[in-house]
């Protein structure tokens, strides 16, 4: 079958071909190629009904293509002018037509109306080309010819390898331009170039085989011609004209297919234009020239509360409430001159339901034809819903502002940029601080200039503190419009989007300067408080009777001998007095608080390094409204030196007592 090293080529014979047929079979084969691209279209539309009608078309193209490309072959070889004479065998010819059929169909199942991916693409080129070399050698081994027919190994691979690249550039074009489609719904030129593209890799495939097929002169073969009733070219124009008919008859029912699909397809499109026009949500009417009703959707029968049948053909002033008639009346004429003010625009109107109820909706009209004739769309969109929350929010906002105005805390917000800026603040400013609200968002860095110089640094915002924090409390004195400075509690919040990125400060400023002012000065007279108890060496503390909390002055701990730091309550006292007199002081305290007596003790305290001090504790209750005591306050100052003097004095009067006895 293959040449070997011991075959003479030069005893090889060779003909010629008959151009023309040559020709004609590279339009016949791109015709199939090209009918069967478009079978494939059909194939991948998604309006296939049913499974088995699918695997119809499917089977058909497969059929068309392949016996397309394989007529071509047989053509391309009747073309063969070769000096010994040569002939068919209609069975093995008949035969070789599988392979490429089988390919036919397996590239398009896989044609999926778009392109590939690149591994599926060189899988449908190889079984194509597989499909098409092999049909072309087996159809060789049907030639009954008086020599013997050799073939180069070498040459095998390069038109297999060849017939691969063809047709993957051939199909790759094909999926690149899938998308291009004509007017009519046809692929068109990318279509026809592509299949002219197919056709001319099918013959080349063809002649490259054949370049490398040897025929070798056998006198002893003795070819019985089976058609002597006509000659090989007569035989291929035959040949040929049954492949173009095959062709066109394919192609023309392909066209009625889609002629008839075109058709469902409008239908279906004219009742799901329909289907959707009647569930919209909208009010949809058509009305001829002069105003009169020609369609009512279902939801305009519930808008209006009239049936189709009842408003068909009325004029549609009926749509409207009746005191608006006369200014609408000429308007929806198509003679009137402002009658463009309401085509292709949405106006706000107020419409009636057939009960005489009214309410807003939003009209929007657009011209049409319908059989040659102007009609125009309207569609009603019920703004009720909409009407009520706006009226809603503007009453919310209302309200709002009155708060604000009310309101003894202004509000603001500043910019996040620059030396932020205030960029709003609420009206009641005006009251609370003298100023307008344009007065401090229209004049840069007005309100800079307000805050006291010794305050000015503490009062400006830090938006690093603020992203940390997301919230602060500053205090700082501002001065009003009359001059005077007063103190104000801002609090500042950082308002940041959902990428944690600042966009906005707000805040509100609180007049707190009466506060302030009290606080100062308890301030004040607790540090007078304090330096009164050091000068006499007292101390203070207040017993809270309900929770046992115990508040004292800084001398406490320094009397009772107590480190720093140690918590402030009675056991803490209780452990610090001497054993002796613990009893004492415990007592004292109960009978005061049972009694309401004053509560007047002395009693020693043990310091940490043992040595006794005495102390004088002085206090009393305060009772509530209802006369219940709800706490217990008092002094306490040393009296050592004093105790100590007392007692000498006291030890000297009894020795003297025991001397003069």
């Amino acid at each position: 079958m293959f040449i070997d090293n011991l075959t003479d080529l030069s005893l090889a014979v060779s003909g010629h071909y008959n151009l023309q047929l040559v020709l004609i079979s590279l339009v016949a084969a791109s015709l199939a190629a090209g009918i069967a691209f478009l079978m494939s279209g059909q194939l991948n539309s998604g309006n296939t009904p049913a499974a088995w009608i699918w695997r119809s078309w499917c089977l058909f193209g497969a059929l068309v293509m392949g016996g397309g490309i394989w007529s071509m072959h047989l053509v391309n070889v009747l073309a063969m002018n070769l000096p010994v004479p040569f002939s068919l065998d209609i069975s093995t010819t008949l035969l070789s037509v599988v392979p490429v059929v089988v390919a036919a169909g397996f590239v398009l199942k896989i044609d999926c109306g778009s392109e590939l991916p690149q591994s599926r693409q060189w899988v449908a080129a190889t079984v194509l080309g597989t499909g098409i070399v092999g049909m072309h050698y087996s159809a060789m081994t049907a030639m009954r010819v008086n020599a013997t027919i050799s073939y180069d190994a070498a040459g095998f691979v390069i038109s297999l390898a060849a017939a691969v690249v063809l047709y993957f550039l051939a199909l790759k074009i094909k999926w690149k331009t899938e998308h291009i489609r004509d007017r009519k719904g046809f692929k068109g030129l990318p279509v026809m170039a592509v299949s002219l593209l197919m056709g001319i890799a099918i013959v080349a495939i063809h002649y490259i085989a054949m370049s490398f097929t040897r025929f070798l002169p056998a006198p002893e073969k003795q070819v019985v011609l089976e058609w002597q009733w006509m000659t090989p070219e007569q035989l291929g124009w035959v040949l040929v004209g049954i492949g173009l008919f095959v062709s066109l008859m394919a192609f023309a029912f392909i066209h009625v297919i889609y002629r008839l699909e075109l058709a469902t397809l409008v239908a279906d499109s004219a009742d799901y234009t329909k289907e959707i026009i009647n569930k919209s949500n909208d009010g949809i009417i058509t009305t001829d020239t002069r105003g009169h009703i020609r369609s009512f959707n279902e939801s305009a029968e519930k808008l209006f509360g009239y049936s189709a049948d009842y408003v068909m053909g009325k004029h549609c002033l009926l749509l409207l409430p009746e005191a608006a008639h006369n200014s609408y009346a000429n308007l929806l004429s198509n003679s009137d001159p402002d009658l463009p003010q309401l085509i292709n625009r949405t106006h706000e109107m107020q419409f009636c339901k057939s009960n005489g109820i009214e309410f807003p909706a939003e009209l929007t009209i657009s011209p049409a034809r319908e059989n040659s004739r102007l009609v125009f769309i309207g569609v009603i969109k019920d703004i009720s819903e909409r009407k009520r929350l706006e009226m809603e929010k503007q009453k919310s906002q209302e309200k709002l502002e009155f708060l604000i105005t009310a309101s003894p805390v202004v509000i603001y917000t500043r910019s996040v940029t620059g030396s932020l800026p205030i960029t709003y603040v609420s009206p009641n400013v005006q009251k609370y601080m003298g100023y307008l609200p344009g007065d401090i968002t229209d004049r840069g860095n007005f309100w800079l200039d307000l805050i006291h110089p010794e305050d000015r640094e503490l009062a400006l915002p830090d938006i690093k503190m603020l992203h940390e924090n997301s919230k602060e409390h500053i205090d700082y004195r501002l001065r009003l419009a009359d001059g005077h400075y007063r103190w104000i509690s801002d609090t500042r919040t950082l308002v940041c989007d959902e990428n944690e990125k600042p966009t906005v400060i707000t805040g509100s400023w609180t007049d707190i300067h009466d506060k302030k002012i009290a606080e100062l000065n308890l301030a004040l007279n607790e540090e007078r408080l304090n330096i009164c108890l050091e000068q006499a060496n007292m101390a203070t503390w207040d017993w809270v009777i309900a929770t046992g909390e115990v508040i004292w002055s800084e001398g406490m701990l320094e009397k009772l001998g107590l480190p720093p730091g140690t918590e402030a309550n009675f056991d803490n006292v209780i452990k610090a007095v001497h054993p002796e007199d613990a009893r004492d002081v415990k007592s004292a305290f109960k009978h005061s608080l049972v009694s309401g007596d004053e509560f007047n003790l002395e009693y020693r305290v043990v310091w940490p390094d043992r040595s006794i001090h005495w102390l004088h504790s002085v206090g009393g209750l305060i009772n509530d409204e209802e006369g219940n005591p709800i706490r217990m306050v008092g002094v306490l100052y040393a009296i050592t030196e004093q105790k100590k003097l007392r007692l000498a004095v006291q030890s000297q009067q009894q020795e003297q007592q025991q001397e003069t006895a």
